[in-house]
């Protein structure tokens, strides 16, 4: 289940006003940031506008892909061109 971080956000008239507690902000920031360095959070818009007035929360987008396994080996060019030289030839008789 994702976290939740104390982020509220308000709708202006042009764009989404962010607010919280920068040291608590930049803490579950380092908290969720993977091997590559970088985090991934969700901002959502609330169901009901908040105490005060917030209409936007920010949650942690926890997705992961998951694992490939073993890849199948692929089709070539050549691989298609046998198997229409092993078909039979067409007789001119149409399938219906």
């Amino acid at each position: 289940m994702a976290d939740y971080i104390s982020i509220n956000g308000k709708e202006s008239k042009f764009s989404i006003k962010l607010s919280g507690n920068a040291e608590k902000v930049i803490a579950e920031i380092q908290k969720h940031t993977n091997e590559k360095g970088y985090f991934n959070f969700e901002l959502c818009k609330r169901k009901e506008p908040g105490k005060y007035g917030e209409t936007h929360y920010v949650k942690v987008d926890d997705w992961k892909p998951t694992p490939k396994a073993e890849s199948t080996p692929t089709r070539t060019a050549s691989d298609a061109a046998s198997e229409v030289k092993e078909t039979k030839e067409w007789d001119g008789d149409l399938p219906f």
